[in-house]
């Protein structure tokens, strides 16, 4: 008996789970990262907008159970606001931590999504018995070759685990 190709509806449905699942460990990573010593850049750049803040009697960023809120003191016009942003552009140690803060979140984002998808579409496929990912085992679907064989060989293995980082 040969297997046939399953409805592009289920292909796609497959795959939509699969990078609902990427996006949602990703996410929890940064997460992770963030709440670590050495993944939080936004302590330097916190500090100089609250030294700011408290300057002009604005507000300060308050962080209480690893979440960072504003509290705002007293009502801030747009005079205010286009003054903290000239500040903010024309202060090199603000931009700096500023900057610093997005190249991390950025390389920390880089790298939490080429781990995930490096095991979630590469890895487990790889050792699963039909090559299969989770929204394919969720959909109850299988990788099949050109004959329509449920058995991958190794070389079609290998194409299809370093295709999946292309």
């Amino acid at each position: 008996m040969t297997n046939k190709p399953a409805p592009l509806g289920r292909r796609i449905l497959a795959a939509l789970i699969d990078m609902i699942m990427i996006v949602t460990i990703v996410q929890f990573l940064l997460i992770l990262i963030s709440k670590s010593p050495l993944g939080d850049p936004t302590r330097d750049f916190i500090v100089l907008q609250n030294s700011y803040l408290a300057q002009h009697s604005l507000g300060e960023y308050v962080t209480s159970n690893g979440v960072t809120s504003f509290m705002q003191y007293t009502s801030i016009t747009s005079e205010q606001v286009e003054l903290f942003n000239s500040f903010a552009i024309n202060n090199n140690e603000y931009m700096n931590a500023y900057n610093k803060y997005l190249d991390s979140y950025f390389w920390n984002s880089v790298l939490a999504i080429f781990v995930v998808e490096f095991i979630l579409l590469g890895i487990i496929p790889f050792f699963s018995k039909h090559y299969q990912t989770c929204g394919k085992v969720i959909m109850k679907l299988g990788v099949i070759d050109e004959k329509y064989d449920m058995h991958l060989s190794t070389k079609n293995r290998i194409f299809r685990f370093l295709g999946s980082f292309v």
